[in-house]
């Protein structure tokens, strides 16, 4: 197994730390509280062949966490995506009537194609034989809310009124043994693709500087029609007398559904 500071790494920041720390590749820390809401990820494997911690990191546990490679003029970074955000997470407020800025371009949503309301996920794998012991769905049906191998997801729910069932691919987790971290890992997933997002850019002013990817800040702007959505930082470049901020909003079907 992987081991950070002497002991056995399950959980998700410690196993990335303990990969980074035997790369020769340096980056910094995650933030503290992305680290946080990682350690409710589990990861159990070893590496039988020649492979460095570089390609373990990115073969067997980023693509299972809302976490990924960002490149830019600070050098790589991990960024932390909280699929989950609210209001309350919100560092600061982008309202160009009241804050100054105004939005650069069209907004562009994410692709209707890429909607998935319901996912299987394969883990457990033998070291023998290497076929998965357990399996679990997760997605709409409540005819199969009795099942142990079937999860209904309130988010696939609202999802599946919209567009009907959606299936997306097959996951098969080699390094995943722990049926929380499975239903997690999927739970996550669901939330980002059970529905479209906008995409949407400001020009603002050079106070927002300090904003990098992964942030989280609330949009208001009337021309839209938007007033307080969550957003998550997607880019940020700088300019003579601007800050160039580019977004995603993180949609809740279930805070907007009626009741």
């Amino acid at each position: 197994g992987i081991r950070h500071n002497g002991t056995e790494a399950r959980d998700a920041a410690s196993v990335i730390q303990s990969l980074l720390s035997m790369s020769s590749m340096r980056l910094p820390p995650l933030a503290p509280e992305a680290a946080e809401r990682l350690r409710g990820f589990n990861f159990d494997f070893y590496v039988n062949e020649p492979a460095s911690p570089w390609a373990v990191l990115r073969q067997e546990v980023l693509p299972f966490l809302p976490v990924s490679l960002h490149y830019g003029p600070e050098g790589v970074r991990l960024v932390y995506w909280n699929v989950h955000a609210t209001q309350d997470d919100a560092i600061d407020v982008i309202n160009p009537t009241t804050r100054g800025g105004e939005r650069a371009g069209p907004v562009r949503f994410s692709s209707a194609d890429e909607i998935a309301n319901q996912l299987r996920m394969r883990f457990a794998q033998r070291g023998d034989t290497g076929a998965f012991l357990r399996e679990i769905t997760t997605g709409p049906d409540r005819d199969q809310s009795a099942s142990s191998r079937y999860d209904v997801n309130p988010y696939s729910v609202q999802s599946f009124h919209r567009y009907g069932l959606r299936v997306g691919r097959p996951i098969d987790a080699t390094s995943i043994q722990d049926p929380a971290t499975a239903r997690a890992v999927l739970s996550w997933m669901l939330k980002w693709m059970s529905q479209t997002r906008r995409r949407l850019a400001y020009d603002l002013p050079q106070h927002y500087q300090y904003l990098r990817p992964g942030d989280v800040v609330t949009v208001t702007d009337s021309d839209i029609s938007l007033s307080g959505a969550v957003c998550l930082v997607r880019s940020v470049g700088h300019g003579p007398g601007r800050t160039h901020v580019a977004l995603e909003t993180v949609p809740d079907f279930i805070r907007t559904a009626p009741q």
